[in-house]
């Protein structure tokens, strides 16, 4: 809960084979709400042999007037799956849709930590 008692969830949805990643504040116990989605990726573009196929860590702490936290998702270099804009710490050419190491060597899709930072709601 934010210093203004504005209160924050931070949750991951499955829905027409995408990964929907949202932070949901509500001034009213959830009767109304803003929500906001952070990143809708893939759920079908294979990653790795291994289970789970999303991270399963998600975390979300208000520090002042700002919510805070990090979500697993796929990593795909798409303009499109990250609504509220992202910067990848790999050398990524969107118009492509595909991200590079730093010697130019491909990177392959994968599941990745992604930090955010909201603004709470007045």
């Amino acid at each position: 809960m934010a210093n203004n008692g504005v209160a924050g969830l931070l949750y991951q949805q499955l829905s027409g084979g995408r990964w929907l990643t949202h932070i949901v504040q509500s001034h009213d116990g959830f009767v109304t709400v803003q929500d906001l989605i952070l990143a809708s990726v893939p759920a079908d573009t294979r990653c790795s042999s291994s289970l789970p196929y999303l991270g399963d860590y998600d975390y979300l702490l208000s520090v002042g007037n700002e919510f805070r936290g990090v979500f697993s998702a796929n990593n795909s270099p798409d303009f499109a799956n990250f609504p509220q804009g992202v910067n990848l710490s790999a050398r990524c050419k969107f118009q492509h849709k595909h991200a590079q190491r730093w010697l130019r060597n491909p990177v392959a899709v994968s599941i990745d930590p992604f930090y955010f930072s909201v603004p709470v709601i007045p």
